[in-house]
């Protein structure tokens, strides 16, 4: 299974080789289902008691279904692979490396387990959903509601929010 999660990984750009002096362990958790690929899990307890917490915090969830109710019409986005479309600064990016039975890696992009990921992606889809928040969308770190009046409003939402992640380079899942 790590050959395949190293591979699939590698070739997305999300990690490469590292010679870091810092690892922290990895592994995978299996699952019931043997066709699906399991999750790979970094630990990065150690290095989370050194970091320095960022203060952009998640939104509450009542102030997002308050806002919700303002709609006749919903519907949700899910972002693809949401943490692994924002970049680790490059000076960071050799306290990521993990430990695989195969080698060394570190991370390109926010790898899971990093207590600063979620705010920071959370800051990340709020700087590109800015102007859209509250008056008919929200965000809480990889879902997006949008909510309208009509349809042919909500169709006019979703394509301006598909519109703003789309020039910041963000990517939601086609389904």
């Amino acid at each position: 299974m790590w050959g395949i999660l190293i591979q699939q990984h590698l070739d997305a750009g999300w990690i490469h080789p590292s010679s870091s002096p810092y690892a922290s362990p990895a592994f995978i958790v299996p699952k019931a289902n043997p066709n699906i690929l399991p999750p790979w899990v970094n630990d990065y307890h150690q290095l989370n008691k050194n970091i320095v917490m960022d203060s952009h915090l998640l939104p509450h969830i009542n102030d997002i279904l308050s806002d919700c109710a303002k709609g006749k019409i919903w519907g949700t986005i899910d972002m693809t692979n949401s943490f692994f479309q924002t970049q680790m600064q490059p000076n960071h990016i050799p306290l990521t490396a993990v430990n695989t039975p195969l080698r060394l890696y570190e991370w390109l992009v926010m790898p899971m387990g990093l207590k600063n990921t979620p705010a920071i992606h959370q800051h990340h889809i709020t700087t590109a959903l800015r102007e859209h928040l509250g008056n008919f969308c929200h965000i809480y770190l990889d879902d997006i509601v949008i909510w309208s009046q009509t349809i042919e409003e909500h169709g006019q939402n979703v394509k301006a929010a598909l519109k703003s992640l789309q020039d910041t380079q963000l990517y939601v899942n086609p389904n």
